[in-house]
Parts: C-alpha cells; sequence; structure tokens
C-alpha cells in the first residue's frame, strides 16, 4: 500500500481584514476571511464586482497588506514582513 505524504499548507488566511478610507468614511472590503489552500491545490475565487477579490489577491500576493489579521505563505507571516521583503518575495 502506498504511503500517504502529508500535504503541506502553501497559503493560510486567518480573520483578514482591509479597510480603506474615503471621502465618505472607512469602506470595509475585506471583513475576517478565513480559508486555506493546499500546496497542488486549486482554488477558485468568484464574486460580484467590489466584493474584494482583488484587495484579497493584491494582499496574497504581497502587494498590499491587511489592515488585520495573518497571512501565511508556506508558513511565512506576510503580514509581518517589511516592505524590503515582501519586495523580493513578489
Amino acid at each position: 500500500m502506498k504511503e500517504l505524504k502529508p500535504v503541506k499548507q502553501a497559503i493560510s488566511a486567518s480573520r483578514l481584514c482591509k479597510n480603506y478610507e474615503t471621502s465618505f468614511g472607512k469602506v470595509t472590503v475585506l471583513d475576517g476571511v478565513e480559508f486555506e489552500v493546499d500546496e497542488g491545490g486549486f482554488t477558485v475565487l468568484g464574486g460580484l464586482s467590489g466584493s474584494g477579490k482583488t484587495t484579497l489577491l493584491n494582499i496574497i500576493s504581497g502587494i498590499d497588506k491587511p489592515t488585520s489579521g495573518k497571512l501565511l505563505v508556506y508558513g511565512e507571516n506576510l503580514t509581518a514582513k517589511s516592505e524590503d521583503f515582501l519586495s523580493n518575495f513578489r
């Protein structure tokens, strides 16, 4: 029988929030987002226009930082990394 290998978590998001300040006040784009993506997994991100898809992808790719919460990419907490680290990460 073939031995099963443990699955690595490629991405793990915990309570991600993103707010923007506008001339109309604070706009909450992401509010407590939680998910995991396993290595080799396939994930689809869908939603209406303005629902935060691009904002979430910008946070995952290190282009933007969340207002609060934690994002791990292969165990690295991107929310705690410097701009220099994120520049190399991208």
